[in-house]
């Protein structure tokens, strides 16, 4: 009896470890920030989620509009995240180039060139977001999205200034 005891008070005592990394894992929200956030969406991904969702009955969105909607968004932002990616990808490459003792003008300025044809490659996918959701949705609701804007970019500004900036990368 006593062996079972021990053995039972052993088992409790490592219960939380194991459900804790048995839940373990990144926030499943595709642009968050919060990467400490474990097993399932973070608050700010939720919250996120709960206004789309407000937007979408606002809007009055059939359900095959909503579905084609969150596909556009869906690649919208895994386009938008290569390109950021392919930027970052450029410019570590030049300041690599530009902290080597000889370094070689021809290389960056191919660089600087790349660099160039990304950001408008991301400026021309940012343009054609809006075109392409007005294809999906009718020209009232269209409109009603357009009235919203200017206070979700007030509100995007807002959550900026709350934020410390990011630290610098060295």
């Amino acid at each position: 009896m006593k062996n079972f005891r021990k053995f039972f008070f052993s088992c409790l005592l490592l219960l939380p470890f194991c459900v804790s990394t048995m839940f373990a894992g990144e926030c499943t929200g595709m642009k968050c920030m919060n990467k400490n956030e474990k097993g399932q969406s973070c608050k700010m991904c939720q919250k996120r989620e709960k206004m789309a969702d407000k937007m979408m009955e606002d809007l009055k969105v059939t359900p095959e509009q909503k579905t084609k909607l969150e596909t556009l968004r869906k690649n919208h932002e895994e386009k938008i995240n290569m390109f950021r990616t392919q930027m970052k990808e450029k410019r570590d490459a030049m300041r690599t180039e530009l902290t080597k003792e000889n370094y070689d003008m021809t290389v960056i300025e191919g660089l600087k060139n790349d660099i160039k044809e990304i950001g408008g490659s991301m400026t021309a996918e940012r343009a054609n977001m809006p075109i392409e959701m007005r294809k999906l949705l009718t020209a009232e609701q269209f409109t009603k999205l357009e009235a919203k804007r200017p206070k979700m970019k007030k509100m995007k500004k807002m959550k900026g200034d709350m934020h410390p900036p990011m630290p610098m990368e060295e």
